[in-house]
């Protein structure tokens, strides 16, 4: 490599995606944290359990969740305790 000439780099930044569902309704993550998530279009469900799928390049990881106080379209973050991952096919 010549001294004289820059060096670029390149970046990527991985396609990332996730989307919350319970009891066979889908809804999109807008924030996922360790224990709560941010989902666009909330509707009040009671507490249950459902799945966090988070897709992230063309790998996809399933998890298990209890929705500890069910979906609250009042409150921003929505609480859950994660139950178990599940490795999924791309």
């Amino acid at each position: 490599m010549d001294a004289t000439q820059p060096v670029i780099a390149t970046r990527h930044s991985p396609a990332l995606s996730a989307d919350l569902v319970i009891r066979g309704e889908r809804f999109t993550v807008a924030a996922l944290g360790p224990d709560h998530v941010v989902i666009h279009s909330a509707r009040a469900m009671p507490p249950g359990r459902g799945t966090i799928r988070l897709k992230l390049d063309d790998h996809v990881t399933t998890y298990r969740v209890d929705l500890v106080d069910g979906l609250d379209p009042s409150r921003d973050e929505q609480v859950y305790r994660l139950l178990e991952p599940i490795e999924d096919a791309a």
